[in-house]
Formats: C-alpha cells, structure tokens, sequence
C-alpha cells in the first residue's frame, strides 16, 4: 500500500514538475545555404552564405555545427567568417574548426533586443581540394537557438537543406 501511494505521489510531482512546450517559444523558419549548388575549380575560393527565412520567434544568439566533406573542400579561414546581418553590427562570433565540421556560436551584446524574421546569419569560404561533390549541410540536432535570458529555443520546426559544392 506504501508502495502504491509512493507511486502515485511520484507520478503527481513528476507530472506536476514537467515543464509544458510553450508555443511561443517554438521557433519555425527556414535556415537555408546559398546559394544551393555552387561549382569550384580546385585551389579557388567560394562564399557561401547561411540565411534565415521566416524565423517566428526572435532570438539573441545561436549555436550550429556546419558538416562537410574535407576530401573535397577545405574551410578557408576562421578569420574570414563573417556575420550577417541578421543578428547585427557588432555581433560576437566563436568558430571552432575541426576536419568536417565548422563549430560555430554568434550572439548579440548584452543590452541589445533579440531579433526575428529572414536575414543572413554569416558568410562561409570554402575552397576546392579535390575534384568531386561535397554537401555542405547542418546536421539534425545540431542547430541550438537561444533567448535573451540564455534559455534555449524549441527549434522543432526548423526546415534546412543542403548545398552542394561541385569541385572541377
């Protein structure tokens, strides 16, 4: 009977504890590369942008992996990352490099709104290595949106396509 009463008492605060989604911070938008196919000669540069379309919930800063393929392409240069306009003059961006995949955090400053709708997130050279396709995309998951107050960001409804780099 202790038992039983445990139970239903533990499933009453779990219940009660668990946190509802809040429609209101789900955020739903297109973040899209650009352009979507891009052909390259090997040894030359080319920018690819990153955009958001449509994001319905504003945001202060944001977390991503961008995976590629090294066998084809090479990621130029951290320092050549650019922000967009999209979060703004000023905005603090953090790059990690690894050999398939850029590690990448842009936030506003302290003290700045947050901010929605369609813009560019940063600009992104790649350079062609070696003959071949390689799909530059942002793997499930690894897109994290944040809130002024540092909260995260439901990003369910977040649609994303790849880019395809041709290297001749």
């Amino acid at each position: 009977m202790k038992s039983a009463i445990f139970s239903i008492f533990l499933v009453v605060i779990l219940w009660g504890c668990s946190s509802s989604t809040d429609p209101m911070n789900e955020a739903s938008a297109i973040m899209q590369f650009t352009p979507d196919n891009v052909d390259v000669s090997v040894g030359s540069e080319t920018i690819v942008t990153l955009e958001f379309s449509e994001l319905t919930v504003p945001v202060f800063g944001l977390s991503l992996q961008i995976a590629y393929d090294s066998t084809y392409v090479s990621f130029s240069d951290t320092l050549n990352i650019e922000s967009g306009d999209f979060l703004g003059n000023g905005a603090l961006t953090f790059t990690l490099i690894s050999d398939t995949t850029i590690y990448l955090t842009i936030t506003r400053i302290q003290g700045q709104e947050s901010v929605g709708g369609t813009g560019v997130i940063c600009t992104l050279p790649f350079t062609g290595r070696a003959a071949g396709n390689s799909t530059i995309e942002l793997p499930v998951g690894s897109v994290h949106l944040f809130d002024s107050a540092g909260d995260e960001i439901d990003v369910s409804g977040l649609e994303s396509g790849p880019l395809v780099v041709t290297v001749r």
